[in-house]
């Protein structure tokens, strides 16, 4: 519920603001899975953020979720960590060529921890070749301000679509983590076309 209303917050939060500063909305990124891993753990995450730009100006908001990969064992409960950001950054992206571009970002952001630890049912359990117990669970929540940085590197594959490498880091109180993995990026608008110059006549 927490993070339903931590989304809603920001997306409310960059309309507004994108009214009152006259920002136009830029575009839409999604990275559907991406490797995390911090100084204990690693798993998977998934992310989405919504950019505004204003001249070379881009500032977006950006949310991240993840959580550790575990191998599950039949009649048996282990202890499992996720975690969620969500951001407010800034940042300029850098053309190399017409298809090739670079974006580095730097901000400011809420993060939570959550930890769930198992805890056996008294007389609860099966018998058989594969005994397995009940459990009820404790779901421990920590939360900081984050310190995220971010960079990527993007390959258009038309006016409004590119493709590319996200790097992402969030430095914090708790633990900090790092994340990379391919996003997929849609623009709003169509990117500007160069256009060709005219040939001068011979008379």
């Amino acid at each position: 519920m927490k993070f339903k209303l931590l989304i809603s917050f920001f997306v409310c939060s960059t309309v507004l603001f994108s009214q009152e500063s006259k920002l136009k909305f830029h575009s839409i990124s999604i990275a559907p899975l991406n490797y995390y891993f911090d100084s204990d753990l690693d798993g998977a995450v998934i992310s989405i953020d919504i950019a505004l730009k204003k001249g070379k100006h881009v500032y977006k908001v950006f949310g991240l979720a993840g959580g550790e990969t575990q191998m599950i064992t039949i009649g048996s409960a282990t202890v499992t960590r996720s975690f969620f950001e969500i951001d407010v950054m800034y940042g300029r992206e850098f053309k190399a060529n017409k298809w090739l571009y670079f974006d580095f970002y730097g901000g400011l952001g809420y993060f939570e921890r959550i930890v769930s630890t198992p805890e056996r049912i008294p007389g609860s359990g099966t018998g058989g070749l594969f005994q397995t117990y009940d459990y009820t669970y404790n779901i421990d929540r920590t939360s900081t301000i984050g310190f995220p940085i971010q960079s990527k590197i993007r390959y258009k594959v038309g006016n409004r679509f590119s493709l590319g490498l996200q790097l992402h880091a969030n430095f914090n109180s708790i633990k900090s983590s790092y994340s990379i993995g391919p996003f997929v990026q849609w623009y709003f608008g169509k990117m500007k076309k160069t256009k060709p110059k005219a040939e001068s006549n011979s008379n």
